[in-house]
């Protein structure tokens, strides 16, 4: 992606993590566990992108299946940090909030537009 369209995502999803902590109306002990989910969520995923096309047709055919097993550990390692964030402060929410929290969270990547009801 470019880095207009990451920029403008970013803000998007900042957006939706206000809003989001606007609504849970959270208690001064559920501060910690907000900001460690903050965090994970904000956080860059070094090297996100695959390596450059012409990198890759450099390498042969096992290096290459390196590289790309390592950019997937790389990736499960980045998603289990946010999911072990996102059940902290889950896990720190009251009911009330938790039924928000699923409500607000529903939507995923390309589903902003869609309700599952």
């Amino acid at each position: 992606m470019g880095r207009w369209m990451n920029e403008r995502m970013s803000k998007v999803h900042q957006r939706q993590l206000d809003v989001l902590k606007k609504e849970l109306h959270l208690k001064p002990d559920q501060e910690v566990a907000w900001t460690t989910y903050d965090k994970a969520m904000n956080a860059p995923l070094e090297g996100w992108g695959a390596a450059p096309k012409k990198d890759l047709y450099k390498l042969t055919t096992p290096e290459r299946l390196d590289a790309m097993n390592q950019h997937m550990q790389q990736m499960q390692t980045f998603h289990q940090q946010r999911a072990n964030a996102t059940k902290a402060l889950y896990g720190a929410l009251t009911p009330e909030q938790q039924k928000i929290f699923d409500t607000q969270t529903r939507r995923g990547p390309g589903l902003m537009h869609c309700d599952r009801d």
